[in-house]
């Protein structure tokens, strides 16, 4: 923004220039130390010094001392020592504190100095003369002597060295400045360079280089015309490029003020300041700075200043510092930027600003007490207090301001009745939470517990203080009954488990929530943290467990799987060596349960309180694993448990047989036999079933338990040797359920060691399906292949074409048993089109394939429509991606291969193809009239593809011819959108002008009623007549048709074509011969030409409200070569044109 109060221009008092002539001196170079002196070179012998505070400006040296005028000149950066280059070759080293001359270096029959520079560490310069040589001198001082070594690097271009200088001694790189670019100079320890350039100008003006060092690093600013370039470089020479800036007006002059900021000098007398990320920060503009800038002999910066002299005077320009600019934005009452250069200032993330202290400690104490101010500022101004109190929350973390926070934020936040706001934005969402959380105090909680309890709560919760205040926190939650708040203090603070449990002994719901918490849900305790819940739970209050009761009778999923893990965790050594193991654990579990069992009924057990019998049956477990004895006062509880469960039918036969081996005289096996029978304990009546070597009943007893039935095939295998005959009558009885459970393995074991049971199998009735799975695991195992006869075969053929239709055409194309004659009419019964296909074509009768595949593609999409499938597809390429419109998509690319590999005889193929064609009729029919308009596209587009493959394989006569002829009856609004899709698709696929050129010429044959039939040596040519002129549109001369959107065709040219929409429709057009139409031209038009190509230019917009005039579409006749017309005859033409055909009413 421009600005003429971001500057003060006030003169430097007590000026004057001090020489011994009487004249002031032309002033021709300057150069500055980083601190205290100016140098300032003149057309004068000797240069003249500006010591700060830049009040004198005088000769430091007599006349007599140094006789020729100096050429180039520098400053070492330690600002002590200043280089001066003569034309004769000589150098001199004035010590400018004491205003001695230290060494005056004659370099006898060295060409002019053209360009001096001190290195970084002021122990080495460069000199390059006229000849373009570059020597290195290292230079040492000591008590106002100075020894030189001058040594030779390499010659370069004279031109190069305009600006030059070394970063550092021992880095051994320079940069140097040509007229046009920046080039980055690497030097060897033998001596050697080698360049690189950095940067380029393109103006054609020489760019100007102002270089600084900046916190070790060294920047250099490029400026060239209008551009500003910056970069920076570090000891090792890597360079980054800070920024590239465009500045409306040239650049004169650019200055580096400190804290990475530049000031630039235009043209138009006014003065920018820009930071060295390019940003543009002040536009300087007066009527002052004009003049001064005017009447400047000489400039240079230095202390953040920029220091203007003219010929009797000096001025300094001091820019606005960091503390004006934030209480000019506080005046703005711009908080939000105040808050954020507050911010990056005090963090030093960002120091490009003026009069900011170097050390840090200080700067930040200035930050904070200017804030604080600022801060008052805002509290008293009454502005969105939200937004503004957000900003100074986060703003005081930035700046480490805990007075203010605790005190006035706290206090304003009261007043505004913004309380939520400042612990929210503090402790929660702020960005410097874990800074101010380390501000709140007890004084902070009391006023946070102001607020409401579900507000505290989640504020603390999400907070990181509740450990810093466990204590307090825990007792206002016990105060207020905040459960989340205790479990978040004991459990993630202290790591106690067992006060939540005491805290919820009265509440089963909330004991329940938090114990499946501890063991499945968000909290992770360790092993010891678990035994102790496990501990609370299972111990005894006067002989019973009412803890353990409480969970095995309250939920009936989660008890179950909680009393798993309890038993996880044995045995549980106790310090007094009463440890809990799995005995002790599993009777205090069937305590608790025959104890709630004994207050129902036993037979409401399971219904009331099902968890009672998946507890037992974890128990149960537990018994078998450990090898347990099973209490004596259980038994009978379990035992009723055994005989009326209906799961965990492992379980309970292995504890049934558990139990008998421990008490034989209470449970005997012998006399349970039925009851086991009823709920199929298999192992134990397999023992009774085995002594009568009823096999028939074991196999029955195995197949009727889903568990069990792995067990049947090992368990024939191990009888079928010793007793086959009683073995294979049990299988025989039970073959079919066999083959169900595992054919493969049946048929493994019928070829194995049953293989005369083949044919008891195939004439036994086991069902169509059960046979099929037979022989096909028959057919498939080489083992068994050699038991399946022809006749089983042909049986598998059938049974495939039944159950298995695709796999029933390799089958045949492998299977040479199978007689074509008698399996074509069971591939038609079942509708195995592939199949019949290839009956069909083997037996050479193509034509009834055709026919077959096209009552097939009909009925497949007329099914679709019946059951009211909804069919979705995309466009024209994803036809076959739709489930139900995969199978017709594939029926089609199966006529096409038939139709393919089909002699042309005649007319035999193109009625073929008509076939297929009007298996589309019915369908598109019925697809008028649904109403989901999804399903209707679906299958426009699948008639589309159809349409557009057909092109491609036949012609567009014959489709054209067939569509008006087979499916007129399709509304014409169809028909519209179904070549509309064609249209798209062949444009899309840059085919267009190939494939559509038959379409179109069929469409032009019909377009017009009139149209007559012209006999000539080369073709027969269909013609049409304009709409203007009423003449032929031939092609003559190159003169083609254009076609509107309507169909109606002119000739086109500047006669019958100028116009941009139809002139018929529009009723201006004569239906006379056109006055203009002389008898010659009419004669040059009526010849016949040759049609040999259509190119057609496509609208990318379709549909019926497109206006006409949008855009004419043209159709040019190119004919190759000119015919002459014979035999011609003379047609008669209606006076009215026809509606157009479908295809040109969309195009």
């Amino acid at each position: 923004m421009k600005s003429d109060s971001a500057f003060t221009i006030t003169p430097v008092r007590d000026f004057k220039i001090v020489t011994e002539s009487e004249e002031i001196p032309f002033i021709r170079d300057y150069a500055r130390s980083a601190q205290k002196y100016a140098v300032i070179l003149t057309d004068d012998i000797l240069p003249i010094v500006a010591e700060w505070p830049y009040t004198n400006v005088k000769e430091i040296l007599d006349k007599k001392k140094l006789t020729e005028k100096p050429v180039a000149m520098d400053i070492s950066p330690n600002g002590q020592y200043a280089l001066l280059g003569y034309e004769s070759g000589s150098i001199a080293i004035i010590d400018i504190e004491k205003e001695s001359l230290i060494k005056y270096h004659k370099r006898n029959g060295k060409p002019p100095v053209v360009h001096v520079a001190w290195g970084g560490d002021s122990q080495v310069f460069t000199i390059v003369d006229e000849d373009g040589a570059l020597y290195l001198v290292s230079c040492k001082i000591l008590l106002g002597v100075a020894a030189l070594r001058e040594r030779l690097i390499t010659f370069m271009n004279p031109k190069v060295f305009v600006q030059g200088f070394i970063f550092n001694s021992t880095s051994n790189w320079m940069l140097g400045a040509t007229e046009e670019s920046l080039l980055y100079i690497k030097l060897s320890d033998e001596g050697n360079c080698t360049s690189s350039e950095i940067y380029k100008s393109e103006d054609i003006n020489p760019p100007r280089f102002t270089t600084d060092f900046h916190k070790g690093q060294l920047l250099v600013a490029v400026c060239t015309g209008t551009t500003l370039v910056i970069y920076s470089f570090n000891e090792a020479g890597k360079s980054t490029q800070l920024s590239e800036t465009f500045i409306p007006d040239n650049i004169e002059h650019c200055f580096y003020l400190g804290n990475r900021v530049y000031v630039l000098v235009l043209d138009n007398h006014t003065l920018q300041i820009i930071k060295a990320s390019g940003q543009l920060a002040e536009i300087c503009s007066s009527d002052e700075l004009e003049n001064t800038l005017k009447n400047a002999r000489c400039m240079f910066a230095n202390h953040q200043k920029l220091f203007i002299m003219n010929d009797s005077s000096m001025f300094q320009l001091s820019f606005l510092d960091w503390g004006t600019v934030l209480n000019d934005l506080a005046e703005q009452k711009n908080w939000g930027e105040c808050f954020e250069i507050a911010k990056s200032i005090y963090t030093g993330n960002n120091l490009e600003y003026f009069g900011l202290p170097s050390s840090v400690k200080k700067r930040c104490s200035q930050v904070t007490t200017t804030m604080k101010f600022i801060f008052d500022q805002a509290i008293t101004s009454g502005d969105n207090p939200k937004e503004l109190l957000k900003g100074m929350i986060e703003t005081c973390g930035y700046l480490e301001m805990f007075e203010f926070f605790s005190k006035d934020l706290l206090k304003f936040a009261k007043d505004k009745n913004l309380l939520f706001q400042y612990f929210n934005s503090s402790l929660v969402e702020g960005e410097e939470v874990i800074t101010l959380q380390r501000y709140i105090t007890k004084a902070h909680l009391d006023v946070l517990f102001t607020l409401s309890p579900q507000v505290v709560a989640d504020i603390l919760l999400k907070s990181n203080i509740i450990e810093k205040f466990a204590a307090k926190i825990a007792q206002y939650a016990l105060k207020t009954s905040n459960d989340e708040l205790l479990l978040k203090i004991w459990i993630d603070v202290y790591g106690d488990y067992l006060s939540p449990l005491l805290h919820y002994q009265d509440n089963t719901t909330k004991l329940y929530i938090y114990l499946y918490k501890v063991f499945f849900g968000e909290y992770h305790p360790t092993y010891a943290q678990k035994v102790v819940v496990a501990l609370w739970i299972f111990t005894p209050i006067n002989n019973r467990f009412p803890r353990l009761s409480t969970l095995i009778r309250k939920d009936a999923e989660r008890g179950p799987r909680l009393i798993k893990e309890f038993y996880k965790l044995c045995p549980i050594k106790m310090l007094n060596g009463n440890d809990l193991d799995s005995i002790k654990m599993v009777d205090a579990v069937l305590h608790c349960i025959i104890e709630y069992a004994n207050t129902m009924p036993r037979e409401q057990v399971a219904i009331k309180s099902p968890q009672i019998y998946t507890i037992l049956a974890k128990t149960g477990k537990i018994i078998l694993k450990k090898n347990l004895q099973i209490p004596t006062y259980s038994l009978k509880f379990i035992m009723f448990w055994i005989f009326n469960d209906k799961q965990n039918i492992d379980v309970r036969e292995q504890l049934l047989q558990l139990i008998n081996a421990l008490h034989p005289e209470i449970v005997k096996l012998s006399e349970l036999e039925k009851e086991c029978e009823a709920v199929g304990f298999s192992e134990i009546l397999t023992k009774f079933y085995m002594k009568d070597k009823n096999y028939n009943k074991i196999i029955q007893l195995l197949l009727s338990i889903p568990d069990r039935r792995s067990r049947i095939f090992p368990f024939i295998y191990d009888l079928i040797d010793s007793e086959p005959d009683k073995i294979t009558s049990a299988i025989e009885e039970h073959i079919q359920v066999l083959i169900l459970i595992d054919a493969a393995k049946t048929a493994k074991l019928v070829a194995e060691k049953m293989p005369e049971f083949h044919r008891t199998v195939m004439r036994k009735d086991i069902g169509s399906y059960t046979k099929y799975l037979y022989l096909k695991e028959m057919s498939k195992n080489p083992d068994c292949q050699h038991l399946v006869s022809d006749d089983d075969t042909m049986e598998y053929f059938v049974l495939i074409c039944q159950f298995c239709p695709e796999e029933a055409l390799p089958m045949l194309k492998t299977t040479s048993c199978i007689m074509f004659d008698k399996a074509l009419p069971i591939c038609e019964r079942n509708r195995v089109v592939d199949a019949c296909v290839h009956i069909h074509t083997m037996l050479g009768d193509n034509q009834s394939a055709v026919q077959m595949v096209s009552e097939e593609l009909q009925q497949e999409l007329v099914e679709i429509l019946h059951n009211k499938k909804k069919c979705r597809v995309a466009s024209l390429d994803r036809v076959g991606d739709d489930k139900y419109l995969r199978v017709p998509y594939n029926t089609i690319q199966l006529a096409f291969d038939l139709l393919a590999k089909t002699p042309s005889l005649g007319t035999k193929l193109e009625e073929m193809w008509r076939d297929i064609f009007r298996a589309f009729q019915l369908p598109m029919y019925l697809t008028a009239k649904i109403p989901d308009l999804e399903t209707k596209k679906a299958f426009n587009l699948c008639f589309a593809y159809f349409i557009v493959e057909l092109i491609q394989r036949t012609s567009g006569d014959f489709v054209m011819a067939t569509l008006h002829r087979d499916f007129s009856i399709i509304p014409e609004l169809q028909m519209r959108e179904i070549l509309l899709y064609v249209f798209k698709h062949f444009d899309y696929n840059k085919m267009l002008s190939t494939a559509v050129t038959a379409l179109l010429l069929q469409d032009c044959k019909t377009l017009r009623v009139d149209a007559s039939l012209v006999k000539n040596r080369a073709a027969n040519i269909w013609t049409t007549r304009c709409g203007i002129c009423n003449q032929f549109i031939t092609g003559q001369g190159g003169v083609g048709m254009l076609v509107f959107q309507c169909g109606h065709c002119f000739h086109n040219n500047n006669v019958c074509g100028k116009h941009t929409s139809c002139p018929v429709c529009k009723g201006i057009a004569a239906r006379n011969n056109n006055a203009e139409m002389t008898l010659s031209k009419r004669t040059m038009a009526n010849r016949a030409r040759a049609l040999q190509r259509v190119e057609f230019g496509l609208k990318k917009n379709f549909g019926d409200e497109q206006d006409d005039s949008a855009s004419g579409h043209h159709i040019y006749f190119l004919p190759e070569y000119p015919v002459k017309a014979t035999n011609k005859i003379t047609p008669k033409f209606a006076d009215f044109l026809p509606p157009a055909n479908s295809v040109f009413s969309e195009i």
